[in-house]
């Protein structure tokens, strides 16, 4: 009884530490991106989270109107934005990124969500970059990355994990300021 017991006490912790446990970062695999980030931020309320959003957009962007697509006051922003020369495939120059972002409010938390990501190039425009279920065709059939996507595939989280990052920072007050160029 005691040592069933004490199964039962280590399964409960241990599911409690996986469950406490948040990804920290996004990854891609033949699966994809990771769905989504939740950052946390103890004692911020929502509108707090939402304003400094709103406040990390107009810093960050050269045209931070043209970034947000909509937003839902103390809910949700819908950003779309460009980062210059950021994905690279098949060893060639670095091509500009747009993506699409829903980023969420709750309570103490912020949910990062990249809905979209494409790649420019003067032939052909602006062409979809799959991160979620179609990702498998960045992949062999023996799970190693094709040759051609090699870079991509280490660019794709780079992207979000940047914003997500810089988002981060700046609500926990460690953006940069004047004295640090």
């Amino acid at each position: 009884m005691k040592n069933k017991l004490k199964k039962i006490t280590l399964l409960f912790t241990l599911l409690t530490y996986l469950s406490s446990y948040s990804q920290e970062k996004f990854n891609f695999d033949n699966k994809g991106l990771n769905d989504y980030l939740v950052l946390n931020f103890k004692d911020k309320t929502k509108s707090e989270l939402y304003s400094k959003t709103i406040n990390w957009i107009k810093e960050t962007f050269k045209k931070p109107d043209e970034v947000i697509n909509s937003k839902i006051e103390n809910e949700k922003i819908f950003i779309e934005g460009i980062s210059p020369s950021t994905l690279r495939i098949g060893g060639g120059s670095s091509m500009n990124a747009k993506y699409r972002i829903e980023i969420a409010f709750k309570e103490g938390k912020i949910k990062f969500n990249p809905t979209r990501l494409e790649y420019y190039t003067k032939e052909y425009g602006w062409n979809e970059i799959y991160i979620n279920e179609n990702a498998k065709r960045y992949y062999k059939k023996s799970g190693k990355v094709r040759g051609l996507y090699s870079e991509l595939i280490t660019d794709i989280p780079s992207v979000f994990n940047n914003l997500s990052k810089g988002l981060e920072n700046y609500i926990k007050g460690k953006k940069k300021t004047e004295e640090d160029w």
